[in-house]
């Protein structure tokens, strides 16, 4: 008898304490975003742990902040939750309120049981809230768009090794080619004018200078705006050679950051965050003409 109750409290004392991994606690994506507003939005976390999930209530809080300045997070406030289910997984849903409008923002949820200790934390997520003007709203689209395949390539979906589309395919690349140049069109298709089917960066960059939105990167800080497009030498040697797109500028102290959306970014679709003084060559500004 003795064994069996020791046994049990041990048992028990495991799950309290370990830190499940990102994967355990995963956002979904939704082409629409969820629920986003001008000061709001809503992150839903599926949870992939049987440890975490067979505790039916636990206690959560969403950690948050603008990606101009993401180092300075905020929390909403600790309560708890139960499970909802979706086809059978369970999964925590946490609306994050009174924000900034058209803004990117990151998120992630923090899971605790009930007596206080932390089990894990999700991956980030990636956001925007909304605004009125009609080309913010296309520019919303668009990221959101863009999230969405960030969400797929994370799963496995499209990429290298990708189960539903191999490499860049969705996007109108061979396989094995590089497809970040691609991937902006592909995002851009919808919501831009003549832009579908452009293949390379010398393409977008002429695209963006017919209308009159082709500038150095001197122009990021000031001028970039959710979805531009983003010219990069990442290699810094040979001159432009990658594709990505613009989410928001980020200074620290005096260093200065810009957050990107890229496809074919190690082979995947990836969110970075990279030194303004590093890669960048050119920036994309959308001009009224193209929307």
């Amino acid at each position: 008898m003795f064994r069996s109750w020791f046994t049990k409290l041990a048992l028990a004392l495991i799950v309290s304490v370990r830190a499940f991994s990102a994967e355990a606690l995963q956002p979904a994506y939704y082409l629409q975003g969820i629920d986003n507003t001008h000061t709001s939005f809503r992150i839903i976390v599926k949870v992939h742990s049987k440890e975490i999930a067979q505790l039916k209530n636990v206690r959560a809080q969403v950690e948050y902040a603008p990606l101009h300045s993401s180092t300075s997070p905020q929390t909403t406030p600790m309560r708890m939750y139960a499970f909802g289910y979706d086809k059978g997984v369970p999964y925590l849903s946490l609306p994050v309120t009174g924000l900034q409008e058209t803004t990117m923002y990151r998120a992630r949820l923090n899971v605790y049981n009930l007596n206080g200790v932390h089990l894990g934390s999700s991956s980030y997520y990636y956001t925007t809230t909304t605004g009125d003007n009609p080309k913010s709203i296309i520019r919303n689209r668009m990221v959101l768009k863009g999230l969405r395949e960030f969400y797929d390539s994370e799963l496995g979906l499209v990429g290298k090794g990708g189960t539903v589309a191999v490499d860049g395919t969705r996007y109108g690349a061979d396989v094995g080619e590089a497809w970040c140049s691609e991937f902006y069109s592909w995002v851009g298709t919808g919501y831009l004018k003549n832009i579908k089917g452009i293949s390379n960066f010398n393409g977008l960059m002429e695209f963006f200078r017919k209308a009159g939105g082709l500038s150095n990167r001197s122009a990021i800080p000031t001028v970039a705006r959710r979805g531009d497009y983003l010219a990069m030498d990442t290699d810094e040697v040979q001159g432009t050679n990658h594709s990505g797109m613009f989410l928001a500028y980020e200074k620290v102290g005096k260093d200065e950051f810009v957050w990107t959306l890229e496809g074919n970014s190690g082979k995947k679709i990836r969110v970075n965050r990279r030194p303004l003084n590093k890669v960048f060559t050119g920036l994309g500004h959308i001009m009224a003409s193209q929307f």
